[in-house]
């Protein structure tokens, strides 16, 4: 079909301001839809369509935003036409106003003994919460009076962005895989990270934990299968049930070898430096391993979140296009 590129992007632009539970079955009945529009003017021509004339189809439907509107409910103070968008910027808002405090107070929580919970933080959703009125506020009013913020310049399917596959693997990210692996089995090959004393340049030393040594073993160890993850990956660039299965379990075992090597309170002696430097990396060591494990919890969840949603992704039939 002619201009099918150009209706994929279309669909998936509006599929993009959609609730994620109405994408696929409106994007599936919206492909129809277009499909039979454009058999039906081909059969009118008697020749196949051009892009240009494709083009033309979809600028007629209108912006994505706008059809998303279309198959949902109406909203009183917000219209149809501001409701994608209002709804994308309140999730932009959300991660803007939450992350800070919650990053402030992993912060804190390390010289949590010595003074009190800031009040920012112990309202972390303070910030959100008044974010969230004034982004409605500002909508209600677009809408009240009438503004039209969406049809600036005319529409053309042309300018969409092209349709990214998400259970492709990028090229780039294979080559990573592979290259970031190697630097580091040539450097523990050249002796680095087989010793538990280093030198400073301008004299002094740190001694670290003998675990130092074996953990660097065992990340040396998960390089080798690294690396040919990503061999197999650059040449068959599409994730697969045992490739995700297999990045899980390398994931994992990367994350619990560092949790392994904070426990052991890495830094064990510091010497030739000044005070001060010394107390601020015993300091760093001790809470280190005081946060080990939680931080690996953390951690683990996110990986397997990410694994899970990976394997959906690649289990989800996608909806093919004629």
């Amino acid at each position: 079909m002619a201009g099918n590129d150009l209706v994929e992007r279309y669909i998936a632009a509006v599929k993009f301001w959609l609730p994620e539970k109405l994408r696929e079955d409106i994007g599936a009945e919206l492909a129809e839809d277009i499909r039979c529009e454009i058999e039906e003017a081909e059969k009118a021509k008697g020749r196949p369509l051009t892009e240009d004339e494709v083009a033309e189809i979809l600028k007629a439907r209108g912006r994505p935003m706008s059809v998303a509107a279309r198959y949902q409910p109406q909203r009183h103070l917000i219209g149809p036409e501001l409701f994608p968008l209002y709804i994308f910027v309140l999730k932009v808002v959300a991660v803007i106003s939450l992350i800070p405090p919650i990053v402030a107070w992993f912060v804190w929580s390390f010289d949590r003994y010595a003074s009190p919970v800031p009040a920012s933080i112990a309202s972390p959703f303070t910030g959100f919460l008044m974010a969230f009125a004034v982004v409605t506020l500002v909508f209600a009013l677009i809408e009240h009076k009438g503004i039209d913020i969406t049809k600036k310049a005319e529409f053309n399917p042309k300018t969409l962005r092209p349709v990214v596959d998400r259970n492709r693997i990028p090229r780039s990210d294979s080559i990573a895989e592979i290259i970031g692996p190697m630097i580091g089995i040539g450097f523990y090959a050249a002796g680095y990270f087989s010793q538990t004393t280093y030198h400073f340049p301008g004299g002094g030393s740190i001694t670290v934990a003998p675990e130092w040594i074996g953990f660097w073993r065992i990340i040396i160890a998960l390089a080798v299968f690294d690396i040919a993850l990503g061999a197999i990956n650059l040449f068959k660039p599409y994730w697969s049930g045992p490739r995700i299965v297999a990045q899980l379990i390398l994931n994992l075992a990367k994350a619990a070898a560092f949790c392994w090597l904070f426990q052991s309170h890495v830094v064990r002696a510091i010497e030739g430096v000044p005070n001060n430097a010394v107390s601020q990396f015993q300091m760093m060591s001790d809470k280190l391993a005081e946060f080990a494990q939680p931080f690996f919890g953390i951690i683990a969840a996110i990986i397997i979140v990410k694994a899970l949603w990976r394997l959906v992704l690649t289990l989800k039939p996608r909806s093919a296009m004629a």
